[in-house]
């Protein structure tokens, strides 16, 4: 092979890496395959009253934090989708555009970026109502996810 073939190569393989990520990140972002989805969020309230043994209390104030965390991520969640259907449609088509597949991923990282800080805002608010103790637990519980 040609060493300007070998360099052809390079953007094709960084495309289908660069693919992959997004079918994986797409999957995820709705509790697909690796059930670590936004939409899934992490926000399961039953779960952590069980592990973390809480209160009612603790419990109606977790799930008021995770129904707001939904209703706050949903509409990026929708975004992301569409970002995903336009990136989809760039890979699927017969012309490397490398121009419009940045400008394609740049919302993308930006709604990453929002849903991931939601994330960890939820945590530090869930935080705020457990004890120390229930607290180091979490952080172990979370670690393990």
């Amino acid at each position: 092979m040609k060493l300007m073939d070998k360099r052809a190569v390079i953007p094709v393989v960084l495309i289908v890496v660069v693919a992959t990520a997004l079918f994986a990140a797409g999957v995820s972002a709705h509790g697909g395959f690796g059930g670590g989805g936004f939409d899934r969020d992490d926000f399961q309230v039953d779960r952590l009253a069980v592990k973390l043994e809480l209160t009612d209390a603790q419990i109606q104030q977790s799930e008021s934090i995770a129904v707001r965390r939904r209703q706050q991520i949903r509409p990026l969640i929708r975004e992301m989708m569409g970002v995903k259907k336009e990136i989809r449609g760039l890979i699927s088509g017969d012309v490397f555009d490398e121009s419009a597949l940045r400008e394609a991923l740049a919302p993308k990282q930006a709604l990453m970026t929002d849903l991931i800080l939601n994330r960890v805002a939820w945590y530090f608010e869930v935080k705020s109502v457990l004890t120390p103790e229930q607290r180091k637990r979490f952080y172990e519980l979370r670690r393990r996810l």
